[in-house]
This record gives C-alpha cells, sequence and structure tokens, in this order.
C-alpha cells in the first residue's frame, strides 16, 4: 500500500484528518518530520531521559539547544 494509502487508512479510522496524521519507518524520523517544521533555529528544546544519542544529534543538527533532563525519583 503507498503511504498515502497508509495515511488515508489511519486517518479515516482514528476520526481524523488526514493532514493530522504523519506516516514514517519509525519514531525518530517522526519526531524529526513533526520538529523540524514548526521550530526556528536557537530555540530550545526539552530532551528528557532517556533518549537516544541520535536524537540530541537532530537537535543539534536544526540549530536548536537542547536542555537535557534527568528522570527524578520515583514517587
Amino acid at each position: 500500500m503507498p503511504a498515502t494509502g497508509l495515511r488515508d487508512a489511519i486517518a479515516a479510522q482514528a476520526g481524523v484528518a488526514r493532514a493530522q496524521v504523519i506516516v514514517g519507518t519509525g519514531a525518530k524520523q517522526v519526531l524529526a518530520d513533526a520538529m523540524l517544521p514548526t521550530l526556528d533555529r536557537g530555540n530550545k528544546v526539552i530532551m528528557a531521559a532517556p533518549y537516544r544519542t541520535s536524537q540530541y544529534d537532530i537537535v543539534a543538527l536544526a540549530g536548536w539547544h537542547g536542555l537535557r533532563t534527568s528522570p527524578g525519583p520515583m514517587i
């Protein structure tokens, strides 16, 4: 099934507009595809640990500032 057909099928099943659906090959690609057009160079991006090192690389490559956080104590 072409990606457009898959996107239409997901939108129909979820009851949302096709424009609200992103289809990708993995979470990193989908996150990058969602963030790249919406953030400007110099924006700060909070990165909650644990995260993949490549996610930080995407943030740096786009010219954003990654703010790394560590998980707090479990309550």
